[in-house]
């Protein structure tokens, strides 16, 4: 990497007019990154996000990646420097055409990187880098990248389908990441998915609250329920499996699945008999809800009430306890804005600490020895 980065600092410190030594240069840079066994630097990347925006240095190391990416298979560092480096160049900006080096053939050269070209070379990039069998965690930030970073600005999003789809089968985690990249290409370019609903139903499982991603995942999935047409069944079958699961989450997790499930009640007004149900016989030891049942018109979820969440009403975190408490208000006409931020872990402990004040002993009386057993 110091060879590359040398070659690097060489290139900005020259003053090159000639295309073909500028492409000629990146290239020499291009292939030592890429195939360097202890991959991209930091220090790598700082040089270059410098210069990245200009579009003669994003025109060139686009193309020379390009040319390497589309080469027989790679191994897996190939692979994850190429990720790398693809990610620290932004994508083409019709608004911004400053050129780093004073060429020769200036106006010819502003034609051949104009906004089209550079986006197409862009796209090829991804396009072809995606058709590698990626490693499984190069796969997932693969998928989470592209959904923000990429999908929305490449010159055609289909050519992502067959990857998003055949990762979204994949199992998880990889279904779970591809949750955002999916709804991309359902709502811009109109493809459909079988079963999507029913996919999605079955993605919720414990697991999720272990994914580093899980705010995205949570905000992906109230997208996809903001559908006024999906039946009631569905949406109460995804309510009921939210209730159950927010029994066994975190606490940020669990702050954000009652926000979810009070904001979906008040969105679909048709599966507010959920908490307002007063049923006798109806008990937690009857509910007759099944959450192992994987096809949600079957889980029985319209004859169940969320007995969950009034459980919740006694949690030991008082902003838990006061969120549940919609179970047994007049919900409100509108939506609670709901804030997802990593943060929310941290200010939540914190603010139950300001309850106590002085030291807080651990025991009564110090022990004299380790165990004390009668025998």
């Amino acid at each position: 990497m110091e060879k590359a980065l040398h070659k690097l600092h060489n290139l900005l410190n020259s003053q090159l007019h000639d295309k073909r030594n500028v492409s000629r240069t990146i290239v020499n840079v291009v292939n030592t990154v890429v195939r360097c066994k202890a991959g991209v630097s930091e220090s790598f990347l700082s040089v270059f996000n410098t210069i990245s925006h200009y579009e003669d240095v994003k025109y060139f190391f686009l193309v020379a990646l390009r040319t390497e990416i589309m080469k027989s298979e790679h191994n897996a560092k190939f692979l994850k420097n190429s990720f790398d480096l693809l990610k620290a160049i932004p994508a083409p900006n019709v608004e911004s055409r400053e050129l780093l080096f004073s060429y020769e053939e200036a106006a010819s050269l502003h034609n051949e990187m104009r906004y089209s070209g550079t986006l197409h070379i862009f796209s090829q990039c991804w396009v072809n880098f995606v058709r590698n069998k990626l490693p499984p965690s190069l796969h997932c930030e693969c998928l989470l990248w592209i959904d923000k970073h990429v999908l929305p600005v490449v010159d055609c999003p289909l050519y992502f389908t067959d990857f998003v789809i055949s990762s979204f089968a994949m199992g998880f985690p990889l279904n779970a990441a591809a949750l955002g990249s999916l709804k991309h290409l359902i709502l811009s370019c109109n493809i459909s998915y079988p079963k999507l609903y029913a996919a999605m139903y079955n993605l919720l499982q414990p697991e999720i609250f272990k994914l580093s991603f899980r705010l995205h995942f949570y905000s992906v999935l109230d997208t996809f329920m903001h559908s006024t047409h999906l039946p009631t069944y569905l949406v109460a079958a995804f309510i009921k499996k939210l209730s159950r699961l927010s029994l066994r989450a975190p606490l940020d997790s669990c702050i954000i699945l009652l926000g979810l499930i009070r904001n979906w009640l008040i969105r679909h007004p048709a599966c507010q008999f959920l908490a307002n149900r007063q049923d006798e016989q109806l008990q937690i030891t009857n509910d007759p809800y099944n959450v192992d049942e994987l096809n949600p018109q079957l889980s029985n979820a319209m004859q169940s009430y969320l007995w969950e969440i009034q459980t919740l009403k006694c949690h030991y975190n008082e902003q838990v306890a006061n969120m549940a408490n919609f179970v047994q208000q007049p919900l409100p006409s509108k939506e609670v804005p709901l804030i997802m931020e990593s943060a929310m872990v941290d200010r939540v402990f914190n603010k139950s600490l300001l309850r106590f004040d002085g030291d807080l002993a651990a025991v009564c009386d110090p022990p004299e020895q380790l165990f004390n057993l009668k025998i």
